[in-house]
């Protein structure tokens, strides 16, 4: 079988000089070199049809096509189109402000406090470079490729990421059901101790991803209102040991010396008056606060006591005005004044406002006034102490010390300007600075007459710098309106139930001059946002009683006619009733007396954010 196709296909074959092999062969030559032929002038046109296309997409103004700019189109756009397109998303992107939200809780936070800065010009240069390399046959393949698949080109942007921190902590801190840890003071001989709560934590690592990338995406997909996200966390235990290292101290004599001169600061000996152990057993039994015994041992020599050597000069000076006749307020202002009155930092040591003044309650001599809570005020213990805080933290910026810890109000006060206040809340919110000084400082703090006045004394430098600070706001936030239906009150009546507040944004500059009166620096050191409280407004629907029908009576002539006209059946009256004055819809008083409506008890207001 096999065979026989062998032989079959050498029949087939033919011979290579017979003239249909010949004929064969130049045929498939011939279309070999018109398929070569065609294909060299498919390339050639090609070559020439892609250069030319190259040549005017160099000589071309506009960007190719598929080019995007942070996931914004701009191809085919000119320079100017395209820098003009995406400037205005940046400067929308400046001003916007985002919103926080936590269950009832709100912040608003400026994207002009963050400093951003893009270079846009730069980046729309890179847009047009696409496309235009000095190889043509690279150009060629880069156009041909954008037709089929996008580059998308980023904006160097920057922003100060330092304030962005500072912001989500102070968030962190002001969210209502906030994890508290435990703090503890040295008051009149003893170590009080306050555990901490547990609660929750902002996650400050997702929100602060979130923001940078709405920073630093222009697209349209930005959210500016985002919810918190939180996280639960325990409050840390307390660490016995840990306070008595803090605490613990030898008794130490103050005194000066001259060459080279120097002040050492006196210090009390502190001692625990149980031992670690018992201090140990007495905080692991459950309670709301611990009370453990000290030996204090007093300095011979205080610093106070060295002359007016230690403490000549006045760094630093503040004062605020305060209400004399608000009693339990003033009562707490008193209080907070004798705390720090006298204290004496020395040189690289840390004052914590909170930790001087104790927890503030009834059995320490606080009494009940004006605070601050989510939304409004109310009462609470230890209200107004935040003045002498404030008051502090502008003598502190006066005399050049560090700042380690500040934050300002929820809601602007009364008694300083936006962007100079320094809120504290025991246990959650601190004022602290550092004396950054060469030599000890001294508070001195004092209440007279409605005037509160803190100064801080020490000893000025050769050539001290003179500090101006200047908090001006930028843009105010007004307060939001709800209207409520009342029908006790009459329609077109309204009653204010709660006056509200408007919100802004500021910024606060320390300004250092030179003794001779020159600008060295001019430093930001705040922004700041303060919210808005709701005004609350009753607005009347009780309708107005409806008027009785006129009566018209006829005049003589007319009464002259009826008579006549009347049937003998028909009796009339002897007596014509009193004229009554015809009452038309415009003549309707729009209130209704108050002789006609029963009087309506005035709401409660909810008390103004005059101070906290």
């Amino acid at each position: 079988m096999r065979k026989d196709k062998k032989e079959e296909k050498k029949k087939k074959k033919q011979p290579k000089n017979s003239q249909e092999y010949i004929e064969q062969v130049m045929t498939k030559r011939k279309k070999i070199v018109i398929i070569s032929a065609i294909v060299v002038v498919l390339i050639v046109l090609a070559v020439f049809v892609s250069t030319i296309f190259a040549i005017t997409a160099m000589g071309s103004k506009n960007i190719i096509k598929g080019i995007t700019i942070e996931n914004i189109d701009v191809s085919g756009m000119d320079k100017n189109k395209a820098y003009e397109l995406l400037k205005g998303k940046m400067e929308e992107r400046q001003k916007a402000v985002i919103k926080l939200k936590y269950g009832d809780y709100e912040k608003e936070i400026p994207m002009e406090q963050f400093e951003i800065e893009a270079n846009i010009e730069e980046t729309v240069d890179k847009a047009l470079a696409k496309g235009r390399d000095n190889n043509i046959f690279v150009n060629n393949y880069t156009i041909l490729n954008h037709k089929f698949k996008k580059e998308n080109i980023e904006v160097d942007i920057k922003f100060n990421d330092e304030e962005l921190e500072r912001i989500l902590t102070d968030t962190g801190l002001e969210l209502p059901g906030v994890v508290k840890e435990y703090t503890y003071s040295v008051e009149d001989g003893e170590l009080i101790i306050t555990p901490g709560t547990d609660g929750i934590v902002i996650d400050k690592e997702k929100i602060n991803s979130d923001i940078k990338n709405g920073i630093t995406d222009l697209s349209e997909g930005f959210k500016t209102e985002r919810t918190i996200d939180i996280k639960n966390e325990k409050a840390k235990a307390i660490d016995v040991e840990e306070i008595y290292k803090q605490i613990h101290s030898d008794p130490q004599n103050a005194y000066i010396v001259d060459d080279p001169f120097q002040i050492v600061v006196d210090k009390d000996g502190i001692d625990f008056g149980i031992s670690i152990e018992e201090a140990k057993e007495l905080v692991s039994q459950p309670k709301e606060e611990y009370v453990i015994p000290l030996k204090i041992t007093k300095a011979d020599v205080r610093v106070i006591d060295l002359g007016p050597r230690a403490f000549p000069d006045l760094l630093g000076s503040a004062t605020t005005r305060y209400d004399a006749g608000n009693v339990d307020r003033t009562t707490n202002l008193a209080i907070a004044c004798k705390k720090i009155n006298g204290y004496v930092l020395a040189p690289g040591e840390v004052f914590s406002y909170n930790q001087v003044l104790g927890k503030r309650t009834s059995a320490n001599g606080y009494k009940e006034a004006a605070v601050y809570v989510a939304g409004g005020v109310e009462n609470g213990l230890g209200g107004g102490i935040c003045q002498i805080s404030s008051t502090l933290y502008n003598a502190v910026l006066i005399a050049d010390l560090g700042i380690e810890e500040r934050h300002n109000h929820s809601y602007t006060t009364s008694y300083i300007e936006a962007g100079k206040d320094a809120t504290v809340s025991y246990g959650v919110l601190d004022f602290k600075f550092k004396n950054t000084r060469e030599y000890p400082i001294k508070i001195e703090a004092y209440i007279k007459a409605g005037v509160a006045t803190v100064n801080i004394y020490g000893i000025k430098g050769e050539n001290e710098n003179k500090i101006q600070i200047v908090a001006s706001v930028t843009s105010t936030i007004p307060a939001p309106v709800e209207k409520i239906e009342d029908p006790s009150i009459p329609e077109g009546k309204e009653q204010i139930v709660t006056k509200g507040t408007n919100g802004c944004r500021s910024v606060t500059y320390k300004k250092v001059y030179s003794p001779s009166g020159e600008l060295i620096s001019n430093t930001q050191i705040s922004a700041d946002t303060y919210g808005t409280i709701k005004r609350v407004i009753k607005v009347g629907t009780k309708k107005a009683e409806a008027q009785p029908e006129p009566v018209v009576t006829p005049s003589p002539a007319e009464q002259v006619t009826q008579t006549q006209t009347q049937t003998p059946a028909t009796t009339t009256s002897s007596s014509t009733p009193k004229e009554t004055p015809e009452v038309t819809p415009s003549q309707t008083p729009k209130e209704t007396p108050a002789s006609a409506t029963p009087a309506t008890p005035e709401p409660t207001k909810t008390p103004e954010p005059e101070d906290v």
